[in-house]
């Protein structure tokens, strides 16, 4: 009996041992990035509406990540440290290029695929012209950004402005940085978005009567959102269809959007053609960054 005993004590044990060495399933998260157009804080703040909703239709938590700086985020993501990320055109296709990302939607403005590169001055600067930017002092954004370097860059040079030598160049990072250093007199010009430009004026962060645009840049296909080579395709397509149905204003504003639509890589062809024609070397840029 007293053998019985400890021979049923040794297989409770056992069970029991058993059952503490099972480990929990892990939970499944998506890992979010943000290029970050502008402080670090204010882009996981009014991005929070995005996150809630994607935890909600995906079932899954999401985490949000806002790099240094744009490259950052292709660095993050060529890591394997993240699923999905939100990148503007250039870098989209500079992380094609490093990553294999898969383009999934785009950003669509009151019903545009497409926006604009701004360059903006002071009113009272006395700056009329292109050619009165010679030798001041201009901001760009980052160095990886399509509307505050890519397209202000061949902007200028089509106007007869080489950046490196007929201008003092500065990279502030964000587009607000770039408008709020020009509004406060700290650079003659800058170049940002336009539909930033816009939403910093209705903000109140800068005065749209002390400021003027002195030259727009031709359509730019908008900012896409693209997940790292290797996601599985099943959650590509959810991805895609969760995006494409967001209604929400307060989902979408941060993101200057009023929808989205799927996105294709050869919808930034163009954007590979401007780099092509300046002689970018995106290796090199990836490197610098």
């Amino acid at each position: 009996m007293k053998r019985l005993s400890i021979a049923i004590l040794v297989v409770l044990i056992m069970f029991v041992s058993i059952g503490c060495s099972k480990k929990e399933p892990a939970e499944q998260v998506l890992r979010v990035g943000l290029i970050p157009n502008e402080n670090h804080e204010e882009m996981l703040s009014i991005n929070k509406p995005l996150q809630e909703y994607l935890e909600k239709e995906l079932e899954m938590k999401v985490e949000l990540f806002v790099a240094a700086d744009y490259v950052g985020v292709i660095e993050t993501m060529k890591a394997g440290k993240l699923d999905i990320a939100y990148y503007g055109p250039l870098t989209y296709v500079l992380a094609k290029e490093k990553t294999g990302a898969i383009p999934l939607v785009k950003a669509l403005v009151k019903g545009k695929p497409t926006y604009h590169s701004v360059i903006i001055t002071r009113k009272d600067s006395g700056i009329e012209t292109v050619e009165d930017l010679r030798g001041k002092v201009f901001a760009f954004g980052d160095p990886a950004s399509t509307s505050s370097h890519l397209m202000p860059n061949a902007m200028l040079r089509d106007n007869g402005i080489i950046p490196e030598t007929d201008l003092q160049a500065q990279f502030t990072g964000g587009h607000d940085a770039v408008a709020l250093t020009v509004f406060n007199g700290q650079a003659a010009a800058g170049a940002l978005n336009e539909n930033n430009y816009k939403n910093l004026i209705e903000k109140g962060m800068i005065k749209e009567d002390e400021l003027k645009v002195l030259l727009k840049s031709e359509a730019i296909p908008e900012y896409p959102w693209a997940a790292r080579h290797d996601l599985d395709p099943a959650l590509v397509e959810k991805l895609i269809e969760v995006f494409t149905k967001i209604t929400d204003e307060e989902i979408l504003k941060p993101q200057l959007a009023t929808g989205f639509v799927a996105a294709s890589d050869e919808d930034y062809d163009v954007i590979r053609n401007i780099v092509n024609v300046l002689g970018i070397d995106l290796e090199e840029r990836f490197k610098k960054k």
